[in-house]
């Protein structure tokens, strides 16, 4: 279970890699995230151990929905490019008729971090490290989108097989337009919401502090109420990372 969670963790960090630094990893925002958490809780036992315990639990859950919010923002990075990535191959394409040709070419005229893992992996090639086939799959695999995945994988048997790429590419982007747009739609009531999500885990946090504090609320408080109070923040964070999840389909 400990090494799915981990594994899930890694693949997220990726594109927090990509996207915002090389320096930005899992196992680094995780000691901060726990170093936050017992710093918060070492603060507030001055007042007792009922609001140092669910402070420091909130501060690691607060802390999770930001790195679920700077995942998200990344993909969405990665996502918005696509579309001119796309046409700007198709385009190069129709003019050298060549894949290789036409990755060198596109990267003239695209942005990071996309034109970088292009880069990369052609070098790579170049020196004899990467088959034709694992170019294009490690290239899939370094963006990990599914829009990337599916296009960049069916130029390489469109390549492969001789089949007309500019056609394939005309539909994928198509087809992708109109996902964008229902995409754009959906950004602006997951941003509200979002920011709704957030503000409640925050005003929860406040109340639960200052209620916390006064010795009479304490003794009237049952573990139940902290109980519950946790779960609703974490089922807040779990609704806001299924709205996420949304923009990425």
């Amino acid at each position: 279970m400990l090494k799915q969670v981990y594994r899930y963790f890694k693949t997220q960090e990726k594109y927090l890699r990509t996207v915002i630094n090389q320096l930005f990893f899992f196992e680094a925002y995780f000691a901060v995230q726990c170093a936050a958490s017992i710093i918060v809780f070492i603060l507030n036992l001055k007042f007792n151990l009922y609001k140092a315990a669910t402070l420091g639990l909130l501060t690691f859950i607060m802390l999770y929905f930001v790195w679920e919010i700077l995942v998200a923002y990344c993909k969405n990075k990665l996502q918005s490019q696509f579309i001119h990535f796309a046409s700007v191959f198709a385009s190069a394409y129709a003019v050298f008729g060549n894949a290789l040709k036409t990755l060198y070419e596109a990267c003239n005229y695209i942005n990071d971090p996309v034109k970088t893992i292009i880069l990369s992996n052609l070098y790579l090639y170049e020196k004899g490290r990467l088959t034709y086939e694992q170019l294009f799959r490690k290239i899939s695999e370094e963006i990990d989108i599914p829009s990337y995945t599916n296009f960049l994988m069916l130029v390489y048997y469109a390549d492969e097989s001789g089949a007309d790429i500019v056609n394939v590419a005309t539909q994928i982007i198509a087809r992708e337009t109109e996902q964008e747009k229902i995409r754009s739609q959906l950004r602006g009531t997951v941003t509200v919401s979002i920011a709704i999500i957030g503000a409640m885990i925050v005003l929860a946090t406040y109340l639960t502090s200052n209620a916390l504090e006064t010795t009479d609320i304490v003794k009237q408080i049952s573990p139940i109420t902290i109980l519950f109070t946790l779960i609703a923040n974490t089922t807040a964070v779990a609704i806001a990372k299924m709205l996420l999840g949304w923009l990425n389909d």
